[in-house]
């Protein structure tokens, strides 16, 4: 996170990725296939999962997956809670509520976002309502208990080889019009918008 924003993407990085071009400076992203960088992402997952203190889940693994009602998602959502169960609670409608950290991880370049988010389920039909993130909010904790998953997680996904987007770069604005194929927000779009978006 300590590289210099414009090095990190510059105005053409911002235009191959809007194109859905995927771009990097390690296999599988530099010359590899969707489909390699998919299982790249899928095997991360897995590393993530294989842990005693978090246990995670992921949508969005393939770029057009069933969880996104057929459209395309140029990252993988991916939300991670304690194993132990201990950030679960049970609304008044009868809904599990659990705290954990949600991440983007971009299948078009090596770049990962995260922040606290919550997962909503429904005991009687294991439905899932997911939250997502956005430009304003990145990189804050369920509470400061949380030190020690976050470390993990880092710890995961740098060795991977994958850039946390800085914050102060993700909340900045094109430098440039754009059309971003995306039902997650409306101009004017910025940096974050052209890095992780959905569109049906």
């Amino acid at each position: 996170m300590g590289m210099n924003n414009k090095k990190l993407l510059k105005e053409e990085d911002l235009r191959r990725l809007i194109k859905g071009e995927f771009f990097g400076d390690f296999e599988p992203y530099t010359s590899g296939s969707q489909e390699e960088i998919e299982d790249y992402i899928r095997k991360l997952v897995a590393t993530l999962n294989d842990s005693f203190i978090i246990q995670v889940e992921a949508r969005g693994i393939k770029a057009y997956d069933f969880c996104w009602g057929g459209g395309y998602s140029s990252f993988t959502d991916v939300f991670a809670f304690r194993r132990n169960g201990t950030g679960t609670r049970k609304l008044p409608n009868g809904f599990d509520e659990i705290s954990g950290i949600r991440l983007y991880i971009s299948r078009l370049t090596p770049l990962v976002a995260f922040n606290e988010d919550r997962l909503l389920i429904n005991p009687q039909n294991t439905g899932r309502s997911w939250g997502r993130l956005t430009s304003e909010n990145l990189y804050l904790l369920p509470d400061p208990s949380w030190n020690a998953e976050r470390d993990e997680i880092r710890t995961k996904i740098t060795n991977a080889g994958y850039t946390f987007i800085p914050a102060n770069l993700a909340r900045e604005k094109l430098p440039f019009k754009a059309n971003i194929p995306t039902i997650l927000t409306k101009p004017p779009y910025t940096i974050f918008d052209a890095v992780f978006y959905w569109y049906d």
